[in-house]
C-alpha cells in the first residue's frame, strides 16, 4: 500500500495519480453514450413513448388513480411515473392539475358560484382549487371571472 502511495502520489511521483485509469474511462464513458443513443432510436422507446400519450390524455379525462392505470399497463406504479415523466417533463398529478384548471376555466364563465366549479372541475374544494389555478394562470378565479365579464365578446372564447 505505501509503494501505491509512494509511486502516485509522493512529490516527485512519475506520473499524474490514476493517469493510467483515464483511456479505460474514457471508453466506458464512450460506450455509455453510444449506448443511449442507441436507445433514443430503439422501437420499443418509441412505443413506450405513445403509450405515455395514451396515459396522458387518460388522465387529463378521467379520475382514474395511478395504481389502477398502471397495473392495467401491467407496469409497477413507480416504474409507469418514471416513463411518464421522462417522456412528458412532468409528472402524472402535473398533467391532470392542468386539465382540471383548464376545465374550471371554461367553466368560471357561467354564473355558477366558485364552489361548484371547483366541484365540477375535480379540486376536492374550493381553497384548493383558488391556489393551483392562481399557480396554473397567475390570476384567482374571481379576478379571472372579472376579466371574462368585462371584455366584449367575440367569436373566439375558449375560456
Amino acid at each position: 500500500m505505501l509503494s501505491l502511495y509512494r509511486r502516485d502520489y509522493a512529490p516527485g511521483a512519475r506520473q499524474e495519480p490514476h493517469t493510467h485509469a483515464l483511456p479505460s474511462i474514457a471508453l466506458l464513458v464512450r460506450g455509455a453514450v453510444v449506448e443511449r443513443s442507441a436507445a433514443i432510436d430503439d422501437p420499443s422507446r418509441r412505443a413506450t413513448s405513445r403509450r405515455m400519450d395514451d396515459v396522458a390524455e387518460r388522465v387529463s379525462s378521467t379520475n382514474d388513480s395511478v395504481e389502477t392505470i398502471a397495473r392495467e399497463l401491467a407496469m409497477h406504479r413507480i416504474a409507469l411515473a418514471r416513463a411518464f415523466r421522462r417522456a412528458h417533463g412532468c409528472s402524472i398529478t402535473d398533467v391532470r392539475r392542468r386539465s382540471r384548471v383548464r376545465r374550471a376555466a371554461s367553466l368560471i364563465g357561467s354564473d355558477m358560484p366558485l364552489a361548484a366549479v371547483a366541484l365540477e372541475s375535480g379540486f376536492s374544494d374550493q381553497s384548493h382549487f383558488c391556489r393551483h389555478f392562481k399557480l396554473e394562470l397567475g390570476l384567482t378565479p374571481a379576478a379571472f371571472r372579472g376579466l371574462i365579464h368585462s371584455r366584449p365578446a367575440t367569436g373566439d372564447d375558449r375560456y
